[in-house]
């Protein structure tokens, strides 16, 4: 028998006769835009070290999308469910997200000019601006989203911006383009 975290599994060159994953919901219950993605390449991933003849044991309700998925071997289903979802709430892939990291009293003053920019047609209408959040070290986080038609708009706005913030030797933004996480 082997008890392991997730993902630190030891490799058993015959195979494992049983597999049981335990929590099972807590895996999808993540705060995180790719909580669902890893969660399923996790089953899956474990899942794979039966042997032919082995049993994988799941502790989800049996309605859970993973069940059947898994119980199938095909994740499709699942995975076009959750793309489905995403394009009608406009999250990625189908809108590409930027994080802008600044001083926190600049960030209101950053917001106020990216709406303002939007409103003067300078950023595409698609654009959505969310924050300022306050972070740690005195730092603030905005979010943006814009559809992915128009995002290379964007990343050019981006670029100005920081450029225009260096030549007058203001602290740069962080910028980081589709994150992993948030």
């Amino acid at each position: 028998m082997v008890l392991a975290t997730p993902g630190a599994a030891p490799r058993c060159a015959q195979g494992y006769s049983a597999v049981v994953i335990l929590e099972g919901l807590n895996f999808f219950s993540h705060p995180d835009i790719r909580a669902q993605e890893r969660a399923r390449e996790l089953f899956f991933e474990t899942a794979a070290m039966i042997d032919p003849k082995g049993v994988v044991l799941l502790t989800v309700p049996d309605g859970h999308p993973i069940t059947s998925s898994v119980a199938k071997w095909n994740p499709g289903a699942m995975i076009r469910r959750e793309l489905i979802e995403r394009q009608e709430v406009s999250l990625p892939p189908f809108v590409q997200s930027f994080l802008l990291s600044c001083p926190v009293n600049e960030a209101t003053q950053l917001v106020s000019g990216l709406n303002k920019s939007i409103s003067e047609a300078r950023l595409p209408a698609s654009v959505k601006v969310f924050g300022p959040t306050p972070m740690p070290k005195g730092l603030a986080k905005i979010v943006i989203y814009v559809d992915v038609d128009d995002a290379t708009q964007v990343r050019s706005f981006v670029h100005e911006l920081q450029r225009r913030r260096s030549i007058a030797k203001k602290q740069l933004l962080s910028i980081r383009v589709d994150p992993y996480s948030f």
